[in-house]
């Protein structure tokens, strides 16, 4: 699997718990503020940080 592949489950998994806005933002700025991150790494750490702030709500 490419990297778009893996983001593309990371984003179907996020659709599934009504967070995929969140997270799409959340890799966007993770991305912009660090842009020798790599794109799936942001991705990874925005899903990651939305679902467990939701989990701890």
């Amino acid at each position: 699997m490419t990297s778009e592949d893996y983001i593309i489950e990371i984003l179907h998994k996020a659709h599934k718990l009504k967070i995929r806005k969140e997270v799409l933002k959340l890799a966007t700025i993770i991305f912009t503020n660090n842009p020798k991150k790599e794109r799936l790494q942001a991705f990874e750490e925005a899903f990651k940080e939305i679902k467990a702030t939701r989990n701890s709500s």
